[in-house]
């Protein structure tokens, strides 16, 4: 939808410091991929919705940049599984949501920060397959395109010539 997409450019959510050691706490975003894994639409989509959102936590929550980095290294992880796997990606709705937060990985995190991430290599090898295959089957994945260029768009212009 139009409010969705422009919601996307919004860029950072804000939730209260206090919240910082639950944001910050491993299992917190494992739940997430968890329910993911072991449901079925329209709970493991919403469980990628609340990965979009976690995906978009401010910087200034987190303790430390290695902390931020911990938690991006998990992140990437996740999509990692999930492109490894396709689990999930037979339903449109989970496939919408993960081109959602690839975008949003690219969105809140710079390419300096990507690019040191422990899995990056493997992370942004699959990115590019499955944007590929998406492109290959743009008819059935066409509400998702726009977040896939979205990501590629950033991370290119995110390289200095």
């Amino acid at each position: 939808s139009p409010r969705q997409v422009a919601s996307e450019e919004l860029g950072t959510i804000q939730v209260p410091s206090s919240w910082r050691g639950l944001m910050e706490d491993p299992t917190t975003m494992q739940l997430f991929w968890d329910i993911y894994s072991s449901t079925q639409p329209p709970h493991s989509s919403t469980a990628l919705e609340c990965l979009v959102q976690l995906a978009s936590l401010r910087r200034s929550l987190f303790s430390s940049e290695g902390q931020r980095g911990l938690f991006l290294n998990r992140l990437l992880s996740g999509v990692l599984k999930v492109l490894q796997t396709q689990v999930g990606l037979r339903s449109h709705d989970n496939y919408h949501e993960l081109c959602r937060l690839l975008a949003r990985i690219k969105a809140n995190y710079q390419l300096g920060e990507l690019v040191v991430a422990d899995q990056y290599d493997e992370w942004i090898e699959l990115v590019a397959t499955f944007t590929i295959d998406s492109f290959q089957h743009w008819q059935w994945a066409s509400n998702s395109v726009y977040y896939l260029l979205s990501l590629w768009s950033r991370l290119v212009a995110s390289i200095p010539y």
